[in-house]
């Protein structure tokens, strides 16, 4: 996936008929919980079951102290 600092993302999971649980995160971003609401708290992990699905839309910030205009999360 290519983005740009700054840019909009948004990131579907999607978790098939797997008898076990497995764990999604991106390092370095985070997300809202719900993403309609504004005080549901960030995380950068989530856990998906067996038939479930998530959707994490975030905002691309820029790193600190970046001078070569290039991030890899």
């Amino acid at each position: 996936m290519r983005a740009y600092e700054g840019d909009k993302v948004q990131v579907r999971v999607l978790v098939g008929a797997h008898e076990e649980g497995h764990q999604f995160s991106m390092h370095g971003l985070k997300w809202l919980a719900e993403p309609g609401v504004l005080t549901s708290g960030y995380r950068n992990s989530q856990f998906a079951g067996i038939s479930e699905h998530f959707e994490m839309e975030l905002k691309l910030p820029p790193l600190p102290g970046n001078t070569t205009k290039h991030a890899d999360y």
